[in-house]
């Protein structure tokens, strides 16, 4: 624990409960109406895109999600992979992938780089979702697990030397969950768990338009088959 905030670096999972709800500070609103993803499309990108990410060095583990996209390069957070000395990326089916890792400086966002591909395109939301809106979390605790939850609102962040604005989701992550993707409706990666607020038990999510700084060079990575 650390500023009111629980930070899971072990395995990721969501189980997500609709709430009413907050103020909305979201620093992109996409207007209009939305065109869902299907139910069956949506299983495939969940399964074969969320990885299980774990970092290994001076004889500790340190586990969480992320998620992978079609050019090998898995999305996660620094906490977890970072003073790791090898990085594995795990996904739902196949062999276990190996890595270089790369770390943003303005972010709690990092890449491993792996010859995982996993037949699956993975793009990135063009806005950052509304207040209420629903999005899909998924992640391995233990063994892949996805939930249901809705946005609550948007925070100045506080936590883990996130200092963006951050998204409050209406779910409480478990231990591992951190990296964790976040998906939108129509099937975009709307963000990635990084911590849960201890006080309200809401979950913390970097947003897509926080990730899409921290991706594309300026943040210090680049080269993400994501945006």
């Amino acid at each position: 624990m650390r500023l009111g905030a629980v930070l899971f670096s072990s395995l990721f999972v969501l189980a997500l409960v609709l709430l009413v709800p907050g103020p909305v500070g979201a620093p992109e609103v996409e207007p209009g109406p939305i065109d869902p993803i299907s139910a069956l499309d949506a299983q495939r990108l969940i399964t074969a895109t969320t990885v299980r990410v774990v970092g290994f060095g001076n004889s500790a583990l340190h586990s969480g999600s992320g998620v992978a996209c079609s050019d090998g390069t898995t999305i996660t957070n620094r906490h977890v992979v970072e003073g790791s000395a090898a990085i594995t990326v795990a996904p739902h089916e196949g062999p276990v992938a190996f890595g270089p890792v790369e770390l943003s400086a303005q972010a709690d966002v990092a890449v491993v780089r792996t010859q995982l591909r996993t037949g699956q395109s993975v793009r990135l939301a063009d806005h950052d979702p509304v207040g209420g809106e629903a999005v899909t979390i998924a992640g391995y605790p233990v063994a892949l697990e996805v939930s249901r939850a809705k946005v609550v609102d948007y925070v100045a962040g506080r936590y883990r030397d996130e200092r963006a604005t951050v998204m409050r989701v209406s779910l409480s992550p478990q231990p591992g969950m951190s990296g964790g993707p976040v998906f939108d409706a129509r099937g975009r990666l709307a963000g990635i768990v990084y911590a849960s607020e201890e006080q309200s038990g809401y979950g913390l999510v970097i947003p897509a338009s926080r990730l899409r700084v921290a991706l594309n060079g300026s943040g210090g990575l680049a080269g993400v088959d994501c945006l």
